[in-house]
């Protein structure tokens, strides 16, 4: 996954680049994890672009699953 890590007010933020795959299934929340646990940031910056559309379906169950992980 494409991400960038910036340091903002003390924070080591992972930032992924708004181009680039889809983000819909828990194996993508994981892999950004995984990536952010590498790079010791603090927070995860995911523009609304790369969210799957069903991620705002409430029904989907998708933002639960992310927000568990």
């Amino acid at each position: 996954m494409m991400s960038t890590l910036i340091e903002r007010a003390g924070h080591r933020l992972l930032v992924a680049n708004a181009a680039g795959a889809s983000i819909g299934a828990a194996r993508d929340a994981l892999d950004l994890l995984s990536e952010a646990f590498a790079k010791r940031a603090s927070a995860i910056v995911v523009p609304i672009e790369r969210l799957d559309p069903a991620f705002f379906r409430l029904r989907s169950g998708m933002a639960g699953e992310f927000v568990q992980k």
